[in-house]
């Protein structure tokens, strides 16, 4: 390794595990799932919680609007549940809203 170089080569876990439900779900494994889907953008957001004593997971998707949000997060929904074996919501990203009003705008 060079004397100037900062970074060396990454040792041990380099994705982010989580327990749900007594689960083991890895960020790559939703990022896969998604990737089938081609009316979800490569932008997303996994929120874990803990309401009433139960995890729950919720999955925030950027789409291009011109999409049946309510079908498709009930496919989403039922992949993850047959692949990773728990429930999950999947919910549209804020920031698709934003991005949408946004380009909205400029084109007025």
């Amino acid at each position: 390794m060079e004397a100037n170089s900062r970074l060396d080569t990454i040792m041990g876990r380099t994705d982010d595990m989580m327990k749900i439900k007594g689960v083991n779900v890895f960020p790559s494994q939703i990022e896969e799932i998604l990737k089938e889907f081609s009316e979800v953008s490569s932008e997303y957001q996994i929120r874990i919680s803990h309401l009433d004593g139960k995890d729950t997971m919720r999955i925030y998707v950027e789409t291009n609007g011109t999409v049946d949000f309510q079908d498709l997060s009930k496919r989403i929904a039922s992949v993850v549940k047959s692949r990773i074996g728990i429930h999950t919501t999947c919910k549209k990203s804020l920031k698709s809203d934003c991005f949408r009003e946004v380009r909205r705008r400029r084109n007025v």
